[in-house]
């Protein structure tokens, strides 16, 4: 888009320290209002934070880019807790450890293979537009699952 390497990645540096704030937000705001809406109102953060992305790669600003960053990062990246939180009232007791760690494999395989397939994208395509539309799908679906989940009772244990 035309700005500095240096710019660029300071402000995509500070998703990672927005993901903690957007971490110390929802999940207490996920104990008062629920995990479901915290779900859906991070989900849209981010989606709407990728559609300023989009504007921004046809009218360049910072704004747009400062906005996409405090979205994205504050929003859908810090729905961590809330996830976790979810899975935890779903399935609470001893084996609690061991669901998070099998649900982890995919997120570790999507940050695997994300920037792979991302380059592919950007080979076949000439741009990141794939990508970009794959994410908000992506989130999208993330947070229709996780408020699905989370609306669901947890199943009696006797």
């Amino acid at each position: 888009m035309g700005y500095s390497l240096s710019l660029s990645a300071a402000l995509f540096g500070l998703t990672g320290l927005l993901r903690s704030l957007g971490g110390l937000v929802w999940g207490p705001l996920s104990d008062r209002i629920g995990r479901r809406w915290c779900a859906v109102y991070a989900a849209a953060a981010g989606v709407v934070g990728l559609a300023l992305l989009f504007a921004a790669r046809t009218n360049p600003n910072l704004f747009l880019l400062t906005a996409f960053i405090l979205l994205f990062g504050v929003g859908f990246s810090g729905i961590s807790p809330v996830y976790a939180a979810t899975v935890a009232d779903l399935f609470p007791g001893r084996n609690l450890g061991k669901t998070m760690g099998l649900l982890d494999q995919g997120f570790g395989l999507g940050a695997a293979g994300g920037p792979y397939v991302a380059g592919l994208l950007y080979d076949r395509m000439g741009n990141y537009q794939g990508t970009l539309i794959m994410l908000m799908v992506g989130m999208v679906a993330f947070g229709a699952a996780l408020f699905a989940a989370a609306s669901r009772k947890r199943p009696h244990t006797g």
